[in-house]
């Protein structure tokens, strides 16, 4: 991974924020975590093949040479940051948590 793809996530990130900016929309920016070992875990189930990453030593080399991007003192009016661990958490549990952190800031959700 070289520096310059580390930073597309940050670079596609900002660009969402500029619109949510010039619409006037609230941006929700949930980090998502998973601990090294549940992230491996995972990578390996059958579900995954074909449609997500299956390559652990491609998985490793992600999670050794990027860090999740972080609005820190970049933050905007009409957005809030979030964290969310779902190591413990099914698919389906750790969505309807999201759907709920968004609820909380913005109001139901459809």
């Amino acid at each position: 991974m070289t520096a310059e793809t580390s930073k597309i996530g940050p670079t596609v990130i900002m660009h969402h924020l500029e619109y949510t900016t010039l619409y006037d929309v609230p941006f929700i920016y949930i980090l998502v975590k998973c601990s090294e070992e549940e992230n491996m875990k995972r990578a390996t189930t059958t579900e995954r093949v074909g449609k997500k990453l299956t390559d652990l030593d491609k998985l490793r080399e992600i999670r050794e040479s990027m860090e999740a991007f972080a609005f820190g003192k970049q933050r905007k009016e009409n957005m809030v940051q979030l964290e969310l661990d779902i190591t413990a958490m099914e698919a389906t549990e750790a969505a309807e948590k999201i759907r709920e952190l968004a609820s909380e800031w913005y109001g139901p959700l459809g």
